[in-house]
C-alpha cells in the first residue's frame, strides 16, 4: 500500500489512524452512510488512499456509502458506546420535558392550577443557580515560613513592640508554630497580639503595685531598645564568625586538593 501512494510505511500508519478517528467520531458501528472514497481521501491528505483501502480490504463499498471492515478491532467499541449514550441522553430528556409539563389540577372551588409543577421548577431553579461554576479557579495555597530572631527583632523594632525576639521564637518552636489548635499563619500578626499581652500585663502590675515614673519608664524603654540591638548586633557577629569559618574551611579543601599544606 505504501508503495501504491508513494509514501513511507509510517505515514501509512498515521493516515489510517486519521480515518479511524474520523470514523469514530462520525459513523456508528463502521458504517459511513453517503460517504464517498473523495471524503475519505480529503480526510487521509492523500488521493487515492480510500482506493488503496479498498484493495487492502479495510474499506468496502456499499449502497448508501462505504464501511470499515472489522471496525469494532480497532475503535467500534467508542463508537457504539457513544451511540448508546446518545438514545439514553435522548430517552431522559424526553422524560424530563414529558415530566415538566403543566398539569391542570382542581381544587375545591373547581379552579385548575398548576402550582406543584411551578413549585419544582424553582426548586430545580434554586439548586442549578447555587451550584458553582465548573471552571471556578482553585484558591492559591499559601506556605507559612517561620521566622528567625533576626526577622522578629527587625520587626518589632519598626513597630516599636517591647518584644523579646528569643523568648518569642523559643515559644512557638516549642509548641510547633501553633496558635491554639490551629497552625500558625501570619507569625507578625503573633508579634503584634505579643507586645499587646505584655503591654497589658506591665499595665496590671503597675495598677497593683508602685506607679513607674515618666524617668523609670523611658530608662526601660531606653534598656529594651538596647536589648533589642545587641540582640541584633550577637546575630550579625555570629552568622559573619560561620560565615568565616564556611571561607575557611573551603580554603583548607581546595588547598588539599592541589597537594599544599
Amino acid at each position: 500500500m505504501a508503495d501504491n501512494l508513494g509514501i513511507d510505511p509510517d505515514a501509512v500508519l498515521g493516515k489510517l489512524v486519521r480515518i479511524w478517528v474520523w470514523a469514530d467520531q462520525q459513523t456508528i458501528d463502521g458504517n459511513a452512510g453517503s460517504v464517498t472514497l473523495s471524503l475519505l481521501d480529503r480526510v487521509s491528505g492523500v488521493t487515492g488512499f480510500a482506493k488503496a483501502m479498498l484493495k487492502a480490504g479495510w474499506l468496502k463499498q456499499v449502497d448508501d456509502g462505504v464501511q470499515f471492515v472489522n471496525f469494532d478491532r480497532h475503535n467500534g467499541e467508542t463508537a457504539k458506546q457513544r451511540a448508546l449514550t446518545a438514545k439514553r441522553v435522548q430517552k431522559h430528556r424526553a422524560g424530563n420535558a414529558s415530566e415538566t409539563k403543566p398539569k391542570r389540577q382542581c381544587n375545591d372551588t373547581g379552579v385548575t392550577s398548576s402550582l406543584p409543577e411551578k413549585r419544582r421548577e424553582e426548586k430545580n431553579r434554586v439548586v442549578i443557580e447555587t451550584q458553582e461554576p465548573q471552571d471556578t479557579a482553585k484558591p492559591v495555597r499559601e506556605y507559612f515560613r517561620r521566622p528567625s530572631v533576626q526577622d522578629v527583632a527587625e520587626y518589632a523594632t519598626g513597630i516599636c513592640a517591647n518584644v523579646d525576639p528569643q523568648a518569642f521564637c523559643d515559644h512557638y518552636q516549642s509548641n510547633g508554630w501553633r496558635v491554639g489548635k490551629a497552625a500558625m499563619r501570619d507569625w507578625k500578626a503573633a508579634v503584634r497580639n505579643w507586645a499587646k499581652r505584655d503591654l497589658e500585663a506591665q499595665a496590671k502590675g503597675r495598677v497593683s503595685g508602685t506607679r513607674e515614673t515618666p524617668i523609670e519608664r523611658a530608662i526601660r524603654n531606653e534598656q529594651q531598645q538596647l536589648d533589642v540591638f545587641q540582640q541584633m548586633y550577637d546575630a550579625a557577629v555570629q552568622q559573619n564568625a560561620r560565615a568565616a569559618e564556611a571561607e575557611q574551611a573551603r580554603r583548607d579543601a581546595a588547598s588539599g586538593l592541589l597537594g599544599f599544606d
